[in-house]
């Protein structure tokens, strides 16, 4: 089969890694013929779209299906838009896209609920960019703790920064602001990557702890991707993550709840639980995260 990821140049996001290259890759493995490209090529059968949010993309979803009448247009929905500006944009992708694919089951409830389309859910593959460690957690007064991700993720550890106490925070993301400086304390420190995941593993081998918080009565926040819970986990840390629909699949792994709740549960935990958790933890992602699986999932799709 020949697909086709319809890319706009957003080939620099994690999303275009997760949702293009790693499955694509497995793909090629199982004979199908992979592009990517900016505009619709002829002579595809799948054509693939995500994270659009340029008004001439419908004319290009309705172009990929004009070219070729018996092919299925595809349109990735991993973000929350339809509560804002680009609503109605969001709206005309999906209705006008063959099938949704979405990465949790909370937005698949969501945009049925919403929109009256059933989607497929595909989960996030753990980052091939990323290596499996060794979890090797100690026990401290004070901890190294790391947020990461988009600038648009950043009001959920914002929000948790009078927690943070006497331990040391580092916020990575992947753009500045001149407002940030107010926030900066000496156990508060910005670091800005344009290259996020070499950045993204430096910063994981100074932490002791992850923390992703997240407010998971926002639908917006709730319908979010397990990938980042995923990869830290499988980079040997141990999380302190808000109590998302996608974090509670991997609850028995990590600290759900509230920063401060979690850094005074680890008081009271014995360092070998802990690693016993993560490494618990890795084997249910090298499993259910897997590229293998994913890229089968995409394989039974598109072939379905």
């Amino acid at each position: 089969m020949k697909i086709n990821h319809i890319t706009i140049d957003r080939i620099g996001l994690a999303s275009f890694r997760y949702h293009v290259a790693t499955p694509a890759k497995e793909l090629l493995k199982m004979g199908h013929e992979v592009f990517v490209s900016d505009f619709p090529k002829d002579g595809c059968e799948a054509y693939v779209f995500r994270k659009h949010l340029r008004v001439e993309e419908i004319d290009l979803i309705k172009l990929a299906k004009h070219r070729n009448p018996s092919s299925k247009t595809y349109f990735i929905v991993c973000d929350y838009h339809l509560d804002n500006r680009l609503r109605d944009h969001y709206l005309a992708m999906i209705y006008n896209a063959d099938r949704l694919v979405v990465c949790t089951d909370a937005m698949r409830k969501v945009l049925l609920e919403e929109t009256g389309k059933d989607s497929t859910v595909i989960k996030d593959p753990w980052g091939v960019e990323y290596e499996k460690v060794e979890p090797d957690f100690k026990n401290k007064k004070s901890y190294s703790l790391l947020w990461f991700g988009s600038r648009t993720n950043i009001y959920g550890i914002k929000s948790s920064l009078p927690y943070i106490g006497d331990n040391k925070l580092v916020m990575l993301t992947d753009q500045g602001y001149e407002k940030d400086r107010e926030i900066e304390t000496p156990n508060i420190s910005f670091r800005y990557a344009t290259n996020m995941p070499v950045a993204l593993k430096e910063e994981m081998t100074k932490a002791d702890i992850v923390v992703i918080p997240q407010d998971h009565t926002d639908k917006r926040r709730n319908v979010k991707s397990h990938n980042r819970l995923v990869d830290s986990i499988r980079m040997g840390k141990f999380v302190i993550a808000s109590p998302i629909d996608a974090y509670l699949e991997l609850k028995d792994y990590c600290f759900i709840g509230s920063i401060k709740d979690g850094l005074e549960w680890l008081k009271e935990q014995p360092e070998d639980r802990i690693n016993d958790m993560i490494r618990s933890g890795q084997r249910y992602i090298e499993t259910e995260f897997s590229p293998q699986k994913i890229g089968k999932k995409w394989h039974d799709l598109f072939v379905g």
